[in-house]
């Protein structure tokens, strides 16, 4: 396999018997302790400034040294993937908590509708108001759905419930 260069490459031997280098370094480097601790979730104010936050808890350091407030997003021990998931559920029941008022008021008779607006008003937040309402509908007496079957007189039905005279 001479190329018409000559032949100044350097044979190489197999390896000998025992450990090799490759594994060597690699054995050693898996001893050797990281240079920074790794924190599950880095507070608000650090991952703004993109700094090191060392994620103690309520206050990191680099709050603390800057006099700033120090906010988590995930609670402690629970990943920023979890804490994400948890708050699209919140937020999920959040706004079927108002589709669902939205849907009362559009449904319930006017004078219901005003309550239900009345309720909202005098509340100090939404989930307050909902809560307020959800309760006070359990205390009303339901009204049947009126079905257009149910809804003739007693007397226009025959004995066998078919409609018309006997």
């Amino acid at each position: 396999m001479n190329h018409g260069r000559g032949s100044n490459l350097v044979p190489i031997l197999p390896a000998g018997e025992g450990v090799s280098f490759a594994v060597q370094a690699t054995s050693a480097s898996q001893f050797t302790p990281p240079k920074r601790s790794a924190v599950l979730v880095a507070c608000q104010g650090c991952r703004r400034k993109r700094i090191k936050c060392g994620g103690q808890r309520p206050s990191c350091n680099q709050c603390v040294t800057r006099g700033e407030g120090c906010e988590y997003v995930a609670e402690a021990g629970e990943t920023v993937t979890l804490a994400l998931r948890r708050r699209v559920t919140e937020l999920e029941s959040e706004n079927n908590q108002y589709k669902e008022l939205f849907q009362l008021l559009r449904d319930k008779p006017e004078e219901e509708a005003y309550e239900i607006l009345r309720r909202i008003r005098a509340a100090p937040s939404p989930r307050d108001a909902w809560g307020l309402i959800k309760q006070a509908e359990l205390l009303l007496p339901t009204t049947p759905a009126v079905s257009p079957e149910t809804s003739e007189a007693p007397e226009q039905r025959r004995s066998d419930g078919r409609r018309g005279e006997d």
